[in-house]
């Protein structure tokens, strides 16, 4: 007998509508009120996403974004900045986790095939390339992000119809002028769409059409049209009020204002004697954003942030807070084990434990740096 998945299609949506509407149907699927699903929906206007471990006002040009009339929202998911709009074909798809890969790796490899076959159906070479893209020619044709929410598994991504680079690069922070023509260009170079490939943009209805298709062909499923449960309605409501509240869109000024405010873009800032703000920023793999205070080589205040996957997403204010009081000296002797104690470590993927090596290794820099 065919496997059936419910599918849920919204069409145009608010940009807060986006981001709770795939929670709520992760929390109809984690309490077993709903099957597994996929949504599709996209944009009803323009907007801005940062990522959930990105410092809004280091990523984004926010008086920018108030002149164009662009709402900044902060999505649940890991990953970088983008500038959204009706020119992206958005999938949600949420399947418990007892049906889903551990390994996040496997698990975009698995969920981007429906986007490969998209792609390829238009006569596009798309492929797979970790972590979370998908790759035309090399060129970026498709953005996804994961999350855990409960026992329900979601892997959010696009199906670009058509890029404006120079929207994009209009509201990120960049130092000057001349740094946003070069990445305009730069993304023109490695930023692709249905348009630039085909010379013509093909219909949303078109896109979606061919992407429930290769859904249904990938997974041998069935996908039959349903609405969302009244519960996960009602949670929808609780989470465009949560995820408006600028509290959670400026998250990381509510916790480290006075850090933030006071290293800005500065590499170094010394406070006085022994006593500094340093700011470090690597790209092992994704982006690690790391701005420290430090007063008598004890740390002080820690922020950690990037366009980097960590799941749980709340294990990473367990990381800066296990961090706190300690000397930069044991830094570099610290295991991913030693700053996480909510979860048994085995049960960390190799990918998570990689990625909180990484930050460790950063943050053991800063002994070198107040040298």
């Amino acid at each position: 007998m065919t496997e059936r998945w419910r599918l849920t299609r919204s069409g145009p949506l608010e940009p807060l509508e986006i981001h709770a509407i795939y929670e709520a149907i992760a929390y109809g699927v984690s309490n077993n009120e709903a099957p597994d699903t996929l949504h599709v929906c996209w944009p009803s206007r323009p907007y801005v996403c940062i990522g959930i471990h990105q410092i809004a006002e280091l990523e984004v040009d926010m008086d920018k974004c108030r002149e164009m009339g662009l709402q900044v929202v902060r999505r649940q998911l890991g990953g970088g900045a983008v500038y959204l709009d009706s020119n992206q074909f958005f999938y949600h798809i949420v399947v418990h986790k007892k049906h889903a890969p551990v390994n996040i790796r496997e698990m975009f490899q698995r969920y981007l095939q429906p986007t490969i076959c998209t792609y390829r159906k238009f006569g596009l070479p798309a492929e797979y390339r970790p972590l979370n893209d998908v790759v035309i020619r090399g060129r970026k044709a498709s953005g996804n992000g994961a999350a855990t929410f409960g026992d329900a598994v979601v892997v959010v991504g696009n199906v670009i119809l058509d890029f404006e680079p120079k929207a994009f690069a209009s509201v990120l922070r960049i130092p000057d002028e001349k740094m946003r023509d070069k990445m305009i260009r730069s993304m023109e170079g490695w930023v692709t769409s249905l348009r630039k490939e085909l010379r013509r943009k093909p219909s949303m209805s078109e896109v979606e059409e061919v992407y429930r298709r290769c859904f249904e062909e990938i997974y041998g499923i069935e996908l039959v049209e349903g609405e969302l449960t009244p519960s996960e309605r009602e949670y929808m409501k609780k989470l465009i009020k949560k995820y408006g509240d600028k509290k959670w869109i400026f998250k990381y000024r509510e916790k480290h204002g006075g850090m933030l405010s006071r290293v800005g873009g500065k590499r170094k800032v010394k406070v006085m004697e022994n006593h500094y703000i340093l700011q470090l920023v690597e790209k092992p793999e994704k982006l690690i954003r790391v701005v420290v205070e430090v007063r008598d080589n004890k740390i002080l205040d820690i922020a950690i942030s990037g366009d980097f996957f960590l799941n749980p997403p709340e294990l990473l204010d367990e990381i800066e807070n296990s961090l706190v009081g300690r000397s930069v000296d044991t830094i570099e002797n610290l295991r991913p084990e030693d700053v996480i104690s909510s979860q048994d470590p085995r049960s960390l993927s190799e990918d998570m434990k990689s990625l909180i090596s990484q930050i460790l290794d950063i943050v053991a820099k800063v002994k070198s740096e107040l040298r």
